[in-house]
């Protein structure tokens, strides 16, 4: 019988088709994993992977035990409680909410509810704030639940009026004197006196206080001029003088520094230390050994 084109081109390809699987590339090892039920071959291929809602246990994969009110997470390999109910052991117990409560979404780190706004928890129960006269419910609060109205201080709990000496106000603190001086003058137990600057002074920042001018230094309730030795001149704080660079204080004087060979000033100005690969010994520089 002979053959047409068509089924000669069909007959060689088929000859081809047989000779690329009998090459060593497609043929299946004898090592590959066996395929397991509920189970699939991990990365590696040398363990075993289980689907979700199963745990490896002795090879195998078993089907994790939930308890009643429970659902599987987003891994799929724990559980968790349903809103409502909180995870205890091995069991998902109901969260008691008490009269003017509301459950939380995470039940973890706490105990599933909250009081609502104008209630404190006390024994696991929700009782109603007592705001005093002159305060309000102040939920940052954590202890009290609430906070007196400026101009008044906490007292046990009571909002007392705060009595303001001349020249003072209010503070937001409860605790202390409830007040504080105005800019200027300073607190004297009772009363705020008016700050008496001397001479070549200034107020400091706050106003509770004053300081010496640049170039001066305070002597008990007044202000001395600061006398530069020679070569000499005044620190950035301008409360005290310092000796020019290369040299170093003795006393009350400034005396030219003594820099040794192999050594240079340093960052001070008034110290040396040694080149690189020398060290200091004594009043010298000497190379260090290898």
């Amino acid at each position: 019988m002979t053959l047409n084109k068509t089924e000669l081109t069909i007959i060689f390809l088929f000859k081809i088709i047989l000779l690329l699987l009998s090459q060593p590339g497609f043929s299946q090892s004898s090592e590959n994993l066996e395929e397991k039920n509920n189970s699939h071959p991990s990365k590696s291929r040398s363990q075993i992977s289980c689907s979700y809602g199963l745990i490896k246990s002795n090879e195998e994969c078993m089907t994790i035990q939930m308890p009643a009110r429970a659902y599987l997470d987003s891994s799929g390999r724990n559980w968790e409680c349903e809103r409502g109910y909180k995870k205890s052991m091995d069991q998902c117990i109901k969260i008691e909410v008490p009269q003017n409560g509301y459950l939380l979404e995470d039940s973890k780190y706490n105990k599933g509810w909250k009081c609502n706004y104008g209630y404190v928890d006390t024994k696991n129960q929700c009782q109603k704030i007592r705001v005093p006269l002159n305060g309000y419910l102040d939920g940052t609060n954590k202890t009290l639940g609430w906070a007196c109205h400026y101009g008044y201080q906490k007292t046990k709990e009571d909002c007392v009026k705060i009595i303001l000496p001349s020249n003072s106000y209010p503070t937001i603190q409860e605790y202390g004197k409830g007040w504080i001086c105005h800019h200027g003058y300073e607190d004297k137990g009772k009363s705020c006196d008016k700050i008496q600057i001397p001479k070549n002074a200034f107020l400091e920042r706050f106003g509770q206080g004053w300081a010496c001018s640049r170039g001066f230094l305070k002597k008990g309730e007044a202000c001395e001029e600061i006398v530069l030795p020679p070569d000499t001149y005044l620190n950035d704080t301008g409360n005290a003088w310092k000796c020019k660079r290369g040299s170093k204080r003795v006393g009350e004087t400034c005396e030219e520094m003594s820099v040794p060979e192999n050594a240079n000033i340093d960052y001070s100005g008034n110290s040396w230390r040694c080149n690189p690969g020398y060290r200091k010994r004594n009043e010298l520089c000497l190379p260090m050994r290898n």
